[in-house]
């Protein structure tokens, strides 16, 4: 039986953290309406302005520092969005999206389905937006589900 709050079903975020990742502890949270999930302060994060940082690199064969500052590389924060049970925040028209975390009832949340991946590309001389047509990706080369190859512009200028 589902536990309730106020008469509202509960339902649970659970931050993604890559496999590859050691020291960080998830966390979590319950709440109960879309509204109160995209108001999570770490959710909330996401959508605003990117702020660059200082960086400051070390070469440890000379001990010398050099100062940079980080880069927006996903564009502007476009809307969340729902992948099976992953919570999305997509960038850049939706051409760049990060897994936030999980769901446990992805069905109560009120927020668009996530497209799939799309990529800006040259195919043939031509920019063209591809889809469901891309087998696969390696850096900059597509290979497309008919075997042809395209530029992925991510990489580069085109």
């Amino acid at each position: 039986m589902d536990k309730t709050i106020n008469n509202t079903v509960k339902n649970h975020f659970r931050q993604h953290v890559p496999s590859f990742v050691d020291g960080v502890e998830r966390f979590g949270f319950d709440f109960t309406t879309t509204e109160e999930l995209l108001g999570n302060e770490w959710i909330k994060g996401w959508s605003k302005p990117f702020k660059p940082k200082k960086l400051i690199s070390i070469d440890f064969t000379t001990g010398e520092t050099t100062e940079s500052e980080t880069k927006n590389t996903s564009g502007d924060f476009c809307r969340y969005s729902i992948s099976d049970n992953h919570l999305m925040a997509e960038f850049d028209d939706g051409f760049h999206w990060w897994v936030l975390g999980t769901i446990e009832k992805p069905e109560l949340i009120d927020l668009p389905k996530w497209a799939g991946w799309k990529h800006r590309a040259i195919l043939d001389g031509e920019e063209v937006v591809l889809t469901d047509e891309v087998g696969s990706s390696c850096g900059d080369v597509l290979t497309l589900r008919d075997g042809r190859k395209a530029r992925n512009i991510r990489y580069g200028n085109g």
